[in-house]
């Protein structure tokens, strides 16, 4: 082993030492002379000093409260808590408005109670009760005590449970504070307990009373027909209907009040209401169905109709069995010897089982629609019935679906068609173009002061017979193209010959006819159809309006031959009519008699195909005519659109619904008079027959002056001896 060297360390260091080796910079040797110099820097100390924790400042904890502040904000101004807010407010208000009612109420029935007491005792101070209100006092106290049974349980239960939940939160509070010993607690726990086992049974109670008490309709066993049914229960019907809001909790409440009170009726039971102030009986008929689930009944058993002409006076009834279902009552032209058409032609009953007819001289050309098997051919078969036994009328048939319903009356008409056949379609447009000669021959005569009688176009299932304007077979010169040409001439001008159209289809969806056509249909008869839409096409859009849909009020199969009609003289609100019935032997028979009394001949007017039609007295008034039967086609558009007398209609859309049509069915070829040529042209005729223009941004003209001069220009061809008056149709049909 080798000798121990002391001289082996580096002078100046001991044993034990640590020396740096040689890699370490000089100034970080701590014995070296230059670590020991006073002015080297200081080796950096690895040591990590520990971190003071930091003290919360003001600034954070206002920012912390401004966060709170902020977030409490965002939630009280929330709309979920804003509407929270609001029903709890409107509850308060509820419940304040309920207490003040009930004592209220109690005020009342103490002091009519004490009153007749004294009555009945002898005792009447002051006369304050007469003889004559016994029955009034009576029936106001008997109202009284319903009110208090039907809302005593429940006014319990709410402020019973209220009353004793604050006590016993009172208690519960003075316990914590010390104001009551701490066993209280177990008393304000028991009570609570025993407050709310008295609440689920006034609870239970009440809805037994309500049940007893509470004045329903027909269903409710408790209230018979109606007989005891308040205005305040009308009101709950109303609003389970969604036509009053449903915070109503009283009629007084929604402003509501009964005309006449509940009444029975042949079948059912009905009510006068009168709605409040907004509530218009549209909206009753629009929410139809919804008014017959809170009546527990089908929207074919309740009817609704407005009371004289306030839009806030509505009779509501309530049907037992379904309205006007079953056969009809038998037609009294059955049994009639003759019948004068011009003073109506009876169709039936309606549903109060008043007379319904309809005045072909007002009413003009009709529309009848109905699904199969409505009783759509048996009710058009009525009016067919009574031309045949007016002697002077005139009738004529064109039938799209043969079935032999109009085969009695074959020998009575000047024009009778069965379209079966591809080739039957020339014969029906031959047919309508003769009719549409006939109807140039009778306004010649008409000029010439020839009184005209009445003759009827009946076209059952038309549709056959003029297919639509975009379906296959609609060539310029098909049959049916020029079929719907003719019955486009004698839509706008046959009412002047005294001639009236009849259509009648199963399906009408407002395109199979032309515009023209359509516009001068002005009584229309709809039974039960498949589609609202195609109840709103038949009765129209101003019908739509009123609620009334007979895809939805009609019970098809059921209510056979039962139809809403739509006819001047039957007011603003088309009733529901239940036509009446004339069986196959009863109009063989009428038929019969009248040709056998006319010695076997019909009498149907004789038309010549090759009769002269440009004869030297028609030449005269053809301009004439043509130019009244302008202004009558401008009349009866503004009256299809049911335009007010004081509306301004602009002069190009005048030019555009109906000049423009009317010329290129009158003038096709293109020569045309000058009022028919350009809307300056046009302007300047209305001008000419007292329509002046009324000046603005766009030119105008006042309905009731277009009305005034078709009434001048066509009552200057009618006759004496003629009852039309122009303005009263008019008015009568808007």
């Amino acid at each position: 082993m080798m000798p121990h060297d002391p001289q082996s360390h580096s002078e100046g260091s001991h044993v034990g030492d640590l020396v740096p080796g040689p890699w370490v910079h000089p100034e970080a040797r701590p014995n070296s002379p230059a670590a020991q110099q006073p002015h080297t820097p200081a080796v950096p100390s690895t040591d990590v000093e520990r971190a003071e924790p930091r003290q919360a400042g003001p600034t954070r904890v206002l920012r912390a409260s401004q966060v709170v502040v902020g977030r409490a904000r965002q939630l009280a101004t929330s709309p979920t808590t804003r509407a929270r807010t609001r029903r709890i407010k409107d509850a308060l208000k509820d419940e304040l408005v309920l207490i003040g009612q009930g004592v209220h109420m109690v005020c009342r029935r103490c002091t009519v109670e004490g009153q007749l007491r004294r009555y009945y005792e002898g005792q009447n101070p002051n006369g304050r009760v007469r003889p004559d209100m016994i029955d009034k006092y009576d029936k106001a106290r008997a109202e009284l005590l319903k009110y208090r049974d039907a809302h005593r349980a429940g006014r319990y239960a709410r402020y019973g449970l209220a009353g004793t939940g604050v006590v016993a939160e009172i208690g519960w509070l003075a316990s914590l504070v010390g104001l009551l010993p701490s066993g209280h607690v177990a008393l304000d726990l028991t009570m609570l307990g025993i407050n709310a086992a008295v609440a689920l049974k006034l609870r239970s109670e009440g809805q037994r009373l309500r049940l007893e008490t509470w004045g329903s309709v027909d269903g409710r066993p408790a209230l018979e027909g109606g007989a005891h049914t308040t205005a305040n229960d009308i009101a709950a019907i109303l609003r389970d209907a969604g036509i009053l809001p449903s915070s109503v909790s009283s009629a007084a409440e929604a402003g509501l009040a009964l005309i006449t009170p509940p009444t029975a009726v042949a079948g059912g039971w009905e009510v006068h209401v009168a709605l409040p102030p907004g509530v218009v009986v549209s909206k009753v008929k629009k929410r139809l169905a919804e008014l017959a689930s809170a009546l527990d009944t089908i929207p074919q058993k309740v009817s609704v109709s407005k009371l004289g002409e306030s839009e806030r006076r509505v009779a509501i009834r309530v049907w037992k069995e379904l309205p006007l279902s079953g056969p009809g009552g038998v037609s009294p032209l059955v049994s009639a010897p003759k019948w004068d058409v011009t003073k109506g032609i009876p169709l039936g009953v309606d549903i109060d089982g008043e007379r319904v007819s309809v005045d072909i001289v007002k009413a003009l050309h009709g529309l009848m629609c109905a699904g199969t098997g409505g009783g759509k051919t048996a009710s058009a078969r009525l009016f067919a019935l009574a031309f045949v036994l007016d002697p002077t009328a005139d009738l004529h048939i064109l039938d799209g679906k043969p079935d032999g319903a109009w085969a009695a009356y074959a020998p009575h008409c000047g024009e009778y068609v069965e379209v079966q056949e591809a080739g039957d379609l020339e014969r029906a447009a031959v047919a309508l173009e003769r009719l549409v000669d006939d109807m140039r021959d009778r306004m010649a005569r008409k000029a010439r002061g020839e009184k005209l009688p009445f003759s009827l176009i009946i076209l059952d299932e038309f549709q056959e017979i003029t297919g639509k304007l975009s379906g296959a077979g609609m060539g310029a010169d098909s049959p049916k193209a020029r079929a719907r040409a003719a019955l486009d001439t004698l839509a706008r001008r046959a009412r002047s010959a005294n001639m009236r159209l009849l259509l009648a289809t199963q399906q009408f969806d407002g395109q199979t006819l032309d515009a023209g056509v359509e516009a001068n249909l002005m009584w229309r008869w709809c039974g039960s159809v498949p589609t609202s839409d195609m109840s709103r096409a038949t009765l129209g859009p101003r019908v739509a309006a009123l609620g009334l849909d007979a895809s939805r009020d009609l019970v098809a199969g059921d209510q056979v031959g039962v139809g809403y009609l739509v006819a001047p003289g039957l007011g603003s609100t088309p009733p529901l009519v239940k036509s009446d019935f004339a069986s196959d032997e009863d109009v063989a028979e009428v038929c019969a008699r009248v040709l056998a009394e006319k010695g076997g001949t019909a009498s149907a007017p004789v038309v010549d195909e090759h009769q002269e039609r440009d004869h030297a007295d028609e030449v005269i008034d053809v301009e004439i005519d043509r130019e009244a039967d302008l202004m009558e086609a401008l009349a009866s558009w503004l009256v299809a659109e049911h335009v007010a007398d004081d509306t301004e209609i602009p002069s190009g859309q005048l030019w555009k619904r109906v000049v423009e049509p009317y010329a290129e069915s009158v003038w096709p070829d293109g020569d045309r008079p000058s009022y028919a040529r350009s809307i300056r042209g046009f302007g300047d005729w209305l001008a000419k027959n007292g329509v002046p223009k009324i000046e603005g941004k766009t030119p105008k003209r006042r309905a009731g002056d277009i009305y005034e001069a078709a009434a001048r220009m066509v009552g200057g061809n009618v006759t004496g001896d003629d009852d039309q008056q122009f303005p009263g149709e008019l008015r009568a049909v808007r």
